[in-house]
């Protein structure tokens, strides 16, 4: 079997290049299963995780991301994102604190700007809460 060339794309550089053996990807109609020689597809993508598989069909790495847009072409498939974050490099601790630093920095936008009122529910916020919950419903997943 051949390989997938996975690439996460941010706006300001490129968060991971690498050769799989198989990727899930968090799809809006659900998670989809990317295979060497897939059909040319574009689709949108939601706050989610990508589940990285080798050849051996075991998962070797996660990212989480923060929607945006996968391009899929034979052996190639590149997820062009706002956030990816490798699940190695958070935990539930510590997307529960950037979500609180989230809403105080909009707390204080608020209060200076009372005129412009800023939500919490912001997409950095919403995607740090579904951080926090992926590692309440996965505890295995958090070292």
């Amino acid at each position: 079997m051949s390989d997938i060339e996975l690439e996460i794309i941010l706006p300001n550089k490129t968060a991971l290049k690498e050769e799989a053996g198989r990727v899930v990807i968090p799809a809006s109609h659900g998670n989809l299963t990317v295979l060497p020689e897939r059909a040319p597809t574009t689709l949108l993508l939601e706050n989610g995780v990508v589940d990285i598989w080798d050849e051996n069909n075991v998962s070797v790495k996660k990212y989480f991301i923060q929607g945006g847009v996968a391009n899929i072409a034979a052996d190639k498939c590149t997820l062009i994102t706002q956030k990816a974050i490798n699940s190695k490099d958070i935990n539930r601790k510590k997307a529960q604190e950037l979500k609180y630093k989230r809403y105080k920095k909009l707390k204080q936008l608020n209060q200076a700007f009372p005129d412009k009122k800023v939500e919490d529910n912001d997409s950095d916020s919403i995607f740090y809460e579904f951080i926090y919950q992926y590692f309440l419903s996965h505890p295995d997943d958090e070292e």
